[in-house]
């Protein structure tokens, strides 16, 4: 049978490093910016009105790089993080996008292709079509 004077030991040790853990990680993500932060750069109707479209930068934090998406949403409906991304890059902060009309969308980007993890080519009835920039960040 186990000792409950030393179970009730063990336990207190576990919680205090259950605290110190996790106190340690939110003291740590502070000093380092470790949650990622987006900035519309852009953000666009439709010509029709039906859907918004949203450029954005995405600052990852001290040990990652910038990187750039593009959202298509229905206009209204609340934009965040991965919320209708049709397109995500990283290693650059230029973006942005033109409406053709209210079914063909534009994005301008520089991003090389082994560092895009999200190209669509359409997205609720919207065509997407990709111009890579000669831009230099």
């Amino acid at each position: 049978m186990i000792n409950k004077k030393k179970l009730i030991a063990v336990l207190k040790i576990l919680l205090v490093l259950f605290i110190s853990f996790y106190l340690a990680r939110f003291c740590i993500s502070l000093s380092f910016n470790m949650e990622s932060s987006y900035k519309t750069v852009k953000k666009e109707a439709s010509p029709d009105g039906v859907f918004t479209a949203y450029a954005f930068i995405i600052n990852g934090g001290a040990t990652t790089d910038f990187g750039t998406g593009v959202s298509i949403l229905r206009t209204g409906e609340k934009f965040e993080n991965e919320a209708g991304n049709v397109f995500r890059g990283c290693h650059t902060t230029f973006i942005d996008f033109k409406w053709e009309d209210s079914s063909n969308l534009i994005i301008y980007h520089e991003v090389q292709p082994k560092d895009i993890f999200l190209n669509e080519f359409r997205k609720n009835n919207i065509n997407i079509k990709y111009i890579k920039t000669g831009r230099q960040r």
